[in-house]
């Protein structure tokens, strides 16, 4: 249950920021944050562990590069704006 929820609460915050932060429709949103463990599923990994483990990889490096990324934007924002 503790795995599930925490993978359920991670592809909200990845559709959330793709939402939000940079105005992606909704549908491309969702489709990408349900995409990529689907994917990995459809690959072959069928174990819900290792589905976790990949998925939590994979979704955890996007959001840091992503959170990298704002932060960027705002900076370069904030020194135009001068």
């Amino acid at each position: 249950i503790a795995m599930s929820s925490s993978f359920v609460t991670i592809g909200q915050a990845l559709r959330r920021t793709f939402r939000w932060d940079y105005g992606w429709h909704e549908a491309a949103a969702l489709g990408t944050a349900l995409g990529v463990p689907l994917l990995i599923y459809t690959l072959g990994a069928r174990e819900f562990v290792n589905v976790i483990a990949i998925v939590g990889a994979t979704c955890g490096s996007i959001e840091i590069i992503l959170l990298v990324w704002t932060y960027l934007k705002i900076v370069y924002e904030k020194n135009r704006h001068k």
